[in-house]
């Protein structure tokens, strides 16, 4: 491996003839380095690159020739690194791309050559307002990884090309306002949208039918409702719904099966269900708590399956479950806890279904109001 680091006096590199190495290369902790120049002979490199921890750096240039690295990039923490135009004939990337902590970084200018990405994919960058120089990005193998880039306020167009991505993650992009740019969209496994104070709109996911894992929505503070996730029908993993003030699951009114979990947790203005009125299965836990205005589960009468536990915990309006006719062949326990306005006669009415259908298993109901009637 070439290492050059930790050299406290260091402001330049040597190695004006190095062409190629096959093992890795590191520039790490040189607080006086201020620029790569010497490097313009350097087209590929057999193992990672990492420029991490450089304090002064503030471009890429000498690195002009480099079309290949067949391990990983490291970009990290060099906190006065401006660009990445020093980067423009970078081609081909075998591993992670990890441009990250960059917090002075304002464009990505210089990997309009990157396509597809074989492996993760991550951008991190308090300054960085749009994704200029990846816009020709089509696939991503492995997780697109956007959190953190508090500055960023659009995807559109820079990622209207985007068609494919292993896992796609949108966290704590402060001053996105929606998802406009990912209309082509239409491959992703696993999908995590969080703490996206200002997101109103998902719109853009419309392309997207199916979902080979799990579906995550937690803690955007602005988005009301989940339009965009209309096309969904089955998502293989699971669907969790948390700590949101989304008003309606309407955007769901297409989701027939959840492989895995269905969470909705913490979701004090949602006030009905009804957005899965399609849903048919859920094979993992069903488990609905903290949902405060939710008063009946009456429009889930599609559900015919339920493979794991059933948790109704602290839903502080609900006041009947229905009977859920249609779900037959349930063997898991159920939890029914802290729903002080739920008719003690309700639950009796459920779980007599239940039994008659086949169900022994275990059981913790509390908290539940006996002076209520039912109908």
């Amino acid at each position: 491996a070439i290492q050059v680091n930790d050299n406290p006096e260091m402001s330049s590199l040597g190695l004006p003839a190095l062409k190629s190495t096959t093992d890795h290369f590191q520039i790490i902790n040189n607080v006086k380095l201020t620029a790569l120049t010497t490097l313009t002979q350097l087209m590929s490199i057999g193992g990672k690159m990492q420029i991490t921890s450089n304090d002064i750096l503030e471009e890429l240039d000498g690195l002009g020739n480099l079309t290949t690295v067949d391990g990983s990039i490291f970009i990290t923490n060099n906190p006065k690194l401006a660009s990445t135009k020093g980067l423009s004939a970078l081609e081909t990337v075998q591993g992670d791309i990890h441009i990250t902590g960059n917090n002075a970084l304002t464009s990505l200018e210089g990997l309009e050559h990157l396509t597809t990405i074989l492996a993760d994919i991550h951008i991190s960058s308090r300054a960085l307002i749009n994704l200029q120089g990846i816009h020709n990005i089509t696939t991503v193998l492995g997780e697109f990884d956007l959190a953190g880039n508090n500055s960023l306020t659009t995807l559109h167009p820079q990622l209207t090309k985007l068609t494919t991505a292993n896992i796609l993650t949108i966290d704590n992009c402060n001053a996105l306002t929606t998802l406009h740019g990912l209309e082509n969209l239409t491959s992703v496994k696993t999908l995590e949208i969080a703490y996206n104070d200002e997101l109103i709109s998902i719109e853009a996911l419309s392309g997207i039918t199916t979902y080979a894992n799990n579906v995550i929505f937690k803690s955007n503070y602005k988005l009301l409702d989940l339009a965009g996730m209309h096309n969904t029908t089955y998502i293989a993993g699971t669907l969790k719904i948390d700590n949101s003030v989304m008003e309606n699951l309407d955007g769901f009114s297409g989701l027939q099966h959840i492989g895995g979990e269905l969470l909705l947790y913490v979701l004090p203005r949602l006030s009905s269900l009804s957005g899965l009125a399609a849903l048919q299965s859920v094979n993992g836990d069903f488990s609905i708590q903290q949902v405060k205005e939710v008063v009946h589960f009456n429009q889930m009468n599609a559900l015919d399956t339920i493979g794991g536990d059933i948790h109704l915990i602290n839903n502080e309006m609900l006041q009947a479950i229905g009977k859920f006719e249609a779900l037959i062949g349930f063997t898991q326990d159920i939890y029914i806890e802290r729903n002080y306005k739920l008719a003690t006669c309700s639950v009796d009415s459920f779980l007599a279904h239940l039994e008659g259908e086949g169900w022994s298993g275990a059981k913790a109901i509390s908290d539940t109001d006996d002076t209520a009637i039912c109908e």
